[in-house]
């Protein structure tokens, strides 16, 4: 298998400087969360030039680079940025395409063939394309395995078919696009101010939160589905950036389950939607800790969270 990763650097610099131009050349930094305690999600080339780096605290970067501007997290927008070019490359190229980050796509080069001639060609073929329709800078790089092409990527570096070391055998393919969602249904006995309500769908959204810390995935959209005997009613919560953490979608369900305290059966169905990778990008935590805004930068939140999930599992 030979994979290409198409690399924007700057992607969630470039997204905020098209809503504040007035701020290109400027030292910017993207946090995670206002506050002094917030983590730097992203720089420009000039904040990077004065020691800020992602995963770097917001007061440690405002000590470093007193005259930086700092910009709310943008990494929703930088996902849809990279969904609508990974559509129109499966439009145009191949279907095996597949959002890798917060800053990179990748794309089976064994699925084009011989359509643009060789490895080389193609890649340079989509770097253009994709730069054009990004409007963006954009570096390419391939590998026999995700990890290698990227980093390939990172370094601006393109080499045809060569041995890189990766290990391909148990690197899983690019699938064909599926829009795929994790979905968990419950019944209450009474409504969420029912007693042992909560904890029931604790329970339930804990089964949910194991599968996205495996798959290191985050989710976009909270679609609830609650009958309460009446008939279906059903609600749709949207966020700006990627959640890593159900506690989220336990929010929507006391927001909008029915408080009837009759002992009636209560069915609700939970779906989580336009998932996404959950590791940010430059930073080592996973979704639910520090690495996407969603699932709370402290790991504190989460944590105790999740031992109340525990405890409601027994």
């Amino acid at each position: 298998m030979r994979l290409l990763c198409l690399y924007f650097p700057r992607l969630e610099i470039e997204i905020a400087l098209r809503h504040s131009p007035h701020l290109s050349g400027r030292s910017i930094a993207l946090l995670s969360r206002p506050g002094e305690d917030g983590l730097v999600t992203a720089v420009s080339a000039r904040a990077a030039g004065h020691g800020l780096m992602a995963g770097m605290v917001a007061a440690e970067a405002r000590r470093r680079d007193p005259g930086c501007v700092f910009l709310p997290d943008n990494a929703g927008a930088a996902f849809d940025e990279l969904e609508r070019i990974a559509s129109i490359i499966r439009r145009r190229s191949t279907p095996l395409v597949e959002v890798g980050g917060t800053s990179h796509l990748f794309v089976d080069l064994e699925s084009m063939g011989d359509a643009y001639g060789s490895e080389a060609m193609a890649a340079r073929r989509l770097q253009q394309l994709a730069g054009a329709w990004a409007g963006m800078s954009v570096r390419v790089g391939a590998g026999s395995t995700r990890g290698a092409a990227r980093a390939a990527a990172m370094r601006g570096i393109f080499s045809e078919a060569a041995s890189d070391g990766g290990d391909n055998e148990t690197e899983p393919p690019v699938a064909p696009f599926v829009e795929r969602t994790l979905s968990v249904s419950i019944v209450l006995k009474g409504g969420m101010a029912a007693p042992g309500s909560r904890e029931t769908a604790a329970r339930a959204l804990a089964r949910l939160q194991a599968v996205l810390d495996a798959r290191a995935e985050a989710f976009r959209e909270v679609r609830i589905c609650v009958d309460c005997g009446d008939g279906p009613r059903e609600t749709v919560e949207r966020y700006l950036n990627p959640v890593g953490a159900t506690d989220r979608a336990l929010s929507a369900i006391e927001a909008h389950a029915c408080d009837s305290h009759d002992g009636a059966p209560h069915a609700v169905r939970v779906t989580l939607g336009r998932l996404c990778p959950g590791t940010r990008d430059g930073m080592k935590s996973t979704a639910g800790e520090a690495g996407l805004p969603g699932g709370g930068v402290a790991a504190g939140p989460r944590a105790r969270f999740l031992q109340m999930m525990l405890r409601a599992a027994g």
